[in-house]
């Protein structure tokens, strides 16, 4: 799929987004994307912002063009039992069936010593409602874990960052791209990887700097972040 949008002049990036009403008669929005590897809090902070008043765009995944708008995806938000201990009020919104589901998982995960993760999914619908439209990023955070809380990297360096993540977490379809060029070395689709990054560059191009937070950044603090 993401080898299609790349034609388009968009892409995925591992990454959770929300949004912010700027405009309340027109409900215009602003988009904030948060980009990860996977356990490294982007969905908490996504459920920390919905519940201050953020809407809810994306989990996991987020769609962003080339003119810099992040698409809403009403794509199932995936619960582990670490986004329950950091955001316990999320426990109102799971119906029986969710909270089954956890249980379950939870001796899954405890039976297998760790080794199985596996989550309970939600509708978006349940915590937020999605904007209508695509939203214009007002801004770009990358999610690591990092001695200092929040520390200011070049547009540059946060698009190598955005590139080595999404690498990481889709190897095996890279796995599978290396080997049909392989075998039809003329049609290069390993170079779409090059694509993402000059529709990330072009997305990006009115920003002067990213912020990197760690996944213990304070919502409060988020929210003041320039």
């Amino acid at each position: 799929m993401n080898l299609k949008l790349v034609k388009k002049k968009a892409c995925f990036i591992k990454a959770s987004s929300v949004a912010k009403v700027t405009d309340n008669n027109q409900k215009r929005f602003e988009g904030y994307v948060f980009n990860g590897w996977s356990g490294s809090g982007k969905t908490d902070i996504m459920l920390k912002l919905v519940r201050n008043g953020f809407y809810y765009v994306s989990d996991t995944f987020s769609m962003l063009d080339r003119k810099g708008y992040v698409y809403p995806l009403p794509f199932l938000i995936h619960i582990f039992n670490r986004n329950l201990e950091s955001v316990p009020e999320l426990k109102n919104y799971l119906k029986l069936k969710n909270r089954i589901s956890m249980f379950v998982n939870n001796l899954i995960f405890s039976l297998s010593g760790g080794r199985y993760n596996i989550s309970t999914t939600l509708e978006p619908k349940t915590i937020s409602t999605l904007p209508p439209d695509p939203l214009p990023l007002k801004k770009m955070f990358i999610i690591e874990d990092s001695e200092s809380d929040v520390h200011k990297i070049s547009v540059n360096e946060a698009i190598e960052k955005i590139i080595a993540t999404y690498q990481y977490e889709s190897y095996y379809m890279n796995n599978i791209l290396m080997i049909y060029n392989y075998i039809f070395p003329k049609e290069n689709h390993l170079r779409y990887l090059e694509d993402m990054k000059r529709i990330i560059t072009s997305a990006l191009k009115n920003h002067d700097h990213i912020l990197v937070l760690s996944s213990n950044t304070e919502v409060k603090s988020i929210l003041n972040l320039q």
